[in-house]
């Protein structure tokens, strides 16, 4: 008798190939194949966050005031990216019905699992380039207002005007 049964092993190795299939691709080929890389974090309140981080910029999803500046991605490496990420979970899902059709139900339980896996990954880039498209229409009105702010504080330097506090609490000498 074995110390470990086929069918186990298979789904050890299967599940451990994928879980780090995962990482490598969140992690590495995300960051420098398309610049692009998420996490959530769940916080003590048991709020969960998604972060989001372009061009190796951090961004929070909370945060409307901060944005990345765009460098382009060459469209091969997006397309091909965006293709696999994709089509992993459907070809995941196609095996799973495979086995659904020959009663193999371990392996249905397998692929699952895969599939989730895939379609977490899937949708966590999803997010990240919604967030981005999202950046990139609040990026000029952002621009405009600090454009605006600046134009503001130097004439506001300029004129004399009263700057802070202390100015604004004391009488101004004749």
């Amino acid at each position: 008798m074995p110390i470990v049964f086929p069918d186990t092993l298979a789904y050890i190795l299967v599940i451990m190939l994928s879980s780090i299939d995962f990482w490598v691709v969140k992690n590495i080929v995300g960051r420098k194949l398309v610049k692009k890389r998420w996490w959530y974090i769940i916080d003590n309140e048991g709020n969960e966050r998604w972060h989001f981080e372009f061009n190796g910029k951090p961004i929070p999803s909370s945060s409307p005031q901060r944005f990345a500046l765009d460098q382009e991605v060459p469209f091969q490496d997006r397309l091909v990216f965006q293709g696999t990420l994709y089509l992993t979970p459907c070809v995941w899902i196609l095996f799973c019905v495979m086995n659904a059709l020959t009663f193999a139900i371990f392996k249905i339980a397998t692929t699952l699992v895969c599939a989730f896996i895939a379609a977490v990954q899937y949708y966590g880039f999803k997010l990240c380039d919604d967030a981005k498209k999202r950046k990139g229409r609040l990026m000029p009105r952002l621009k405009e207002q600090q454009r605006k702010r600046q134009q503001q504080m130097q004439k506001n330097a300029a004129g004399g005007a009263p700057q802070g506090l202390y100015e604004n609490l004391m009488p101004q000498a004749p």
